[in-house]
């Protein structure tokens, strides 16, 4: 009975084609792993599996590339960031602006908007958020108090177009709109030419 030496697998191994396209691409996958294990931080690790974190970048998002291959351009996954900051102070009043910019050109509605903010402060403080249209048009979308403090403390919240409140500001200004808006998101109503409701685009401001 003859036996086989490794050296005669090893030869009839490397006359396969598939089989050293498989090795390769289990080492490529295992020297990936290994770098990712040594060049990523724990902390990014951490973050991938806490929940909060999707929230600003949602794993359902279109990638950017999408629209490559798109006749109609979908709203894309956008963080605004480094805002316009204005403040003024009268007394013992403190105002501050922060005004974000985005360019919407899209044949689409955007699914939501989130304010995520921290503002230090003690007593009352009021937000107020509104958004300037690429037809001039100023819509009022939130003015609300945040939590009363006897001494300085920093809030932290988020808030989202899907917040009733944003809605029901909305729905008072409706004599904007030559449309009905009972039934239309927060979104469908902010980006909305006012004779039909289909996208405006242009360059809108939010202010807070």
């Amino acid at each position: 009975m003859s036996s086989i030496t490794p050296q005669e697998i090893k030869q009839e191994f490397l006359k396969s084609k598939i089989g050293i396209v498989g090795i390769t691409i289990l080492g490529i996958l295992i020297a990936t792993s290994i770098i990712a294990i040594i060049a990523i931080p724990v902390e990014t690790f951490q973050e991938w599996n806490n929940p909060g974190n999707w929230i600003s970048y949602p794993k359902v998002a279109i990638p950017i590339w999408v629209n490559l291959f798109m006749t109609e351009k979908i709203p894309e996954h956008k963080i605004l960031e480094n805002p316009n900051i204005q403040t003024n102070s009268d007394g013992e009043i403190m105002l501050s602006s922060h005004k974000f910019g985005v360019n919407f050109d899209y044949e689409f509605f955007p699914n939501d908007f989130i304010y995520v903010f921290s503002s230090e402060y003690s007593e009352s403080a009021l937000l107020q958020m509104s958004v300037t249209r690429p037809d001039g048009i100023e819509l009022e979308l939130l003015s609300t108090s945040l939590p009363y403090s006897n001494t300085k403390t920093i809030h932290s919240e988020r808030i989202f177009s899907t917040d009733d409140a944003i809605k029901k500001n909305l729905l008072l200004q409706s004599e904007i709109f030559d449309f009905d808006l009972e039934g239309l998101s927060a979104e469908d109503i902010v980006f909305s030419d006012t004779k039909t409701n289909e996208p405006l685009k242009g360059n809108y401001v939010f202010s807070i």
